[in-house]
């Protein structure tokens, strides 16, 4: 790809213009996202205001004060009542996101809330249950080597081994509205495997076993690694070989993204050194398509597990295929919106807008908006670790 540096260096830079331009004090996420925001919360990870604020902060993106003091403001006023306990939809999500932004004693108190709620949610899952709540008690352990962090994520593994499921040599966990699904078949397929499980990092079992790899790894306890293993073994079970390849699908069709399907798995499978069936997974990736730019169900997060392929086995083949990617949400999902054209500051870099999941508007968030792609881009450009997998702690 020619100039590839500058080209991407660009589309950081005009994505954070937008980003700053969009900004308004007045609405309950500052900045424009996916309406799943309203559905949760508004300051979450994933959907809302701290994702993109700590998205900006980790990209090299000044902030702006007064971003830090409305975010202080409503964290000091968030209700527990009213949050989930997951990590891109709730308290975990905010504790890990106002640490790094600065707001310790927030973080703590956001923490200790987290860890409450998450044995209440019947939920496994690591962007929204057991699994992130674990890996974020995990995350500040690592940093500040509180004794206490390391029993929360114990107690998440726990939770996790008690409310396991076996098929033969297989593990998988079901959460409420799995349950439910399990017994409402009428006989053809409806997206989740037989047993109404789902595959992926966001929503499957690769998650779990993403945090308990990472258990494996502080703890050296090989019990968390054993079953992790056998959770990657039953998402492998789910694939379907098209043209030879392993394809997984959710509500009929193929799914080959992060949060549901094969990019999620990917990612997992190359940290427990299962590069075998790692390249297979990628190999379909490459032959799939998204209509989508996030980096939980689009491109972006495709190319995201790519880098992560290029980064852990070497070949650069797999950043070649990446970049290509990233070129085609650069030249597909990125426009100047019309309603606020021209630059932002005088170096000629324009303002930059990502089309959301609900793709006729431009989302700022995390998992569907700006602010994901701005991270996979930033990687790309800079190289930086991948986000919320505490990758240092294989190093």
């Amino acid at each position: 790809m020619r100039d590839e540096p500058d080209e991407f260096g660009t589309a950081v830079a005009g994505i954070a213009a937008f980003v700053a331009a969009a900004a308004d004090p007045a609405c309950s996420t500052l900045f424009p996202t996916c309406p799943s925001a309203h559905d949760t919360n508004p300051l979450s990870l994933g959907f809302g205001a701290s994702g993109v604020l700590w998205a900006l902060d980790a990209s090299g993106v000044p902030l702006r004060p007064g971003w830090k003091e409305w975010l202080r403001e409503r964290l000091d006023a968030v209700d527990p009542a009213t949050y989930p306990g997951g990590l891109m939809n709730g308290l975990a999500g905010l504790a890990w996101t106002s640490d790094e932004l600065g707001f310790r004693g927030q973080a703590r108190t956001l923490l200790a809330l987290a860890n409450r709620r998450a044995a209440e949610s019947g939920d496994h899952t690591f962007y929204y249950g057991l699994a992130g709540v674990g890996m974020t008690n995990l995350r500040f352990y690592v940093r500040g080597h509180d004794e206490r962090d390391l029993a929360a994520a114990l107690d998440c593994a726990r939770a996790l081994r008690e409310t396991v499921r076996h098929d033969g040599e297989h593990a998988y966990w079901l959460d409420e509205f799995n349950k439910v699904s399990e017994f409402d078949k009428v006989g053809e397929f409806d997206g989740f495997s037989a047993n109404g499980a789902l595959t992926g990092l966001g929503l499957g079992q690769a998650g779990v076993a993403m945090f308990l790899l990472r258990m494996y790894q502080v703890t050296g306890d090989e019990s968390h690694l054993r079953l992790g293993r056998a959770a990657l073994a039953w998402e492998l079970a789910q694939a379907r070989l098209v043209d030879g390849m392993p394809v997984f699908e959710h509500e009929g069709a193929r799914e080959p993204h992060v949060e549901v399907g094969g990019a999620g798995i990917a990612r997992v499978l190359l940290r427990y050194g299962g590069l075998d069936d790692a390249r297979a997974v990628l190999r379909a990736l490459d032959a799939g398509r998204s209509g989508l730019p996030g980096c939980g169900s689009g491109m972006a997060g495709l190319a995201d597990a790519l880098l992560d392929a290029a980064e852990i086995t070497g070949d650069r083949t797999y950043r070649e295929t990446a970049l290509r990617r990233l070129d085609l949400v650069r030249g597909t999902f990125l426009s100047e919106p019309a309603a606020r054209p021209g630059p932002l500051r005088g170096d000629g870099s324009a303002r930059l807008g990502v089309s959301g999941e609900d793709l006729p508007r431009c989302a700022c968030d995390y998992l569907t908006g700006s602010a994901g792609v701005l991270r996979v881009l930033h990687r790309a450009h800079h190289g930086c670790p991948a986000d919320f997998l505490l990758d240092e702690v294989s190093r």
